[in-house]
């Protein structure tokens, strides 16, 4: 039933096994400002992750960079245990030093999950200021609002187990983190944190002084067309990897960067790299190709050609595609190209049969590229 132990500063060794298993170990003082190497056994079943540790004045670094001792969910200099606060309402469970405190678990997850600014403690109010790490894992969730006063969000606070997730809202005045679309980013690192796993939008554009896409962020099957700014600078591992964009016949990658943004080797899943098309600027056609990680890319064009041939014809009923048949109800002369540029048809047509392939399509000055068969 120990919850809480003061260690004095001349203790310099733990033997195996010393802590190990005692479950309820919450809080731990330590006096000794050096850290001691401790066996992954001495600490292990102890209730650190959802506890704190106390250290001597500047050893908070040290300590936190441990691993074992930087375990603890909470890792602060000083003494101050009367002030420490773990508390579960109906909703969440919380810990911190006050007057701050962080959501460590949810309790019981609802479509909207709303996390307050503050709540009552023992009588004190407390500033609700973090989100811990993997807090939202439920497929029930399908809505998240997080409030200005949230400034930490933990690794993987959000995970893909939210299957159901079509939105994060983030407060207008929050000062670190915001929202695009439902998207979940950090305002200071200039990096997307969370795509939904629910989001049901086929395309997506990054917004514009995004610098970083984070390890493992979308998970979502219904991407098809990805959009980075010329500000994109670094793509993390996984961040795509378990994306709609593998499980489509023709994604669309699009990179306005000038500079190729660095991949992981893991930032697309390998069935990605031979089916999408990839367009990117002009003037930097030939440094994407000759990029090391890029250029596992098939199929990279200039995003001048992009732009030439989608220019979407304002009357999509004058197209339809059923299989390899390319049917048309315009009274102009339907123009055919291949994707290299070979005219197959200049004549009003009802209907034509085409192998599987891209194809660019102009009918009275509008321009579209199609996509026949698979």
């Amino acid at each position: 039933k120990l919850y809480q132990l003061d260690i004095p500063d001349g203790v310099y060794f733990y033997g195996l096994n010393a802590l190990n298993y005692s479950q309820d170990l919450t809080l731990l003082v330590l006096r000794n400002p050096e850290v001691i190497p401790v066996s992954w056994c001495v600490l292990e079943g102890t209730n650190r992750s959802n506890g704190a540790l106390f250290v001597p004045e500047g050893a908070r670094e040290s300590f936190s960079s441990d691993i074992e001792w930087g375990q603890f969910g909470l890792i602060v200099e000083g003494d101050r245990i009367d002030d420490w606060a773990a508390e579960s309402d109906d909703t969440y469970s919380y810990s911190g030093i006050y007057p701050e405190v962080v959501i460590t678990k949810v309790n019981n997850p609802v479509e909207k999950m709303t996390i307050p600014e503050t709540v009552e403690i023992h009588g004190r109010n407390y500033n609700v200021t973090g989100i811990g790490e993997r807090v939202f894992q439920s497929s029930v969730i399908q809505k998240i609002h997080i409030p200005k006063s949230i400034v930490k969000i933990g690794e993987f606070a959000i995970t893909s187990d939210c299957g159901s997730l079509t939105e994060i809202e983030v407060d207008e005045n929050n000062p670190v983190y915001f929202s695009h679309e439902g998207v979940l980013y950090n305002d200071i690192t200039n990096t997307l944190i969370v795509y939904p796993t629910a989001k049901r939008d086929k395309v997506y554009d990054v917004p514009e002084g995004v610098m970083n896409i984070y390890g493992w962020a979308c998970y979502n099957d219904f991407i098809e067309k990805i959009t980075f700014p010329s500000t994109m600078e670094y793509i993390g591992a996984c961040a795509f990897c378990y994306s709609g964009l593998q499980y489509k016949n023709y994604p669309v990658i699009i990179s306005k960067a000038e500079i190729p943004p660095y991949l992981d080797q893991s930032a697309f899943n390998n069935e990605v790299y031979p089916i999408a098309e990839v367009y990117v600027p002009a003037n930097s056609l030939e440094t994407y190709k000759a990029d090391n990680k890029w250029s596992k890319f098939s199929k990279i064009f200039s995003l001048d050609e992009y732009n030439a041939v989608n220019k979407i014809n304002s009357d999509d009923s004058m197209i339809f595609i059923s299989g390899n048949t390319l049917t048309s109800n315009s009274e102009f002369p339907v123009e055919i190209y291949s994707i290299d540029g070979k005219l197959l048809n200049n004549s009003p047509l009802n209907s034509i049969a085409l192998p599987s392939g891209l194809y660019v399509i102009k009918i009275n000055g509008q321009t579209r590229k199609i996509k026949i068969g698979r």
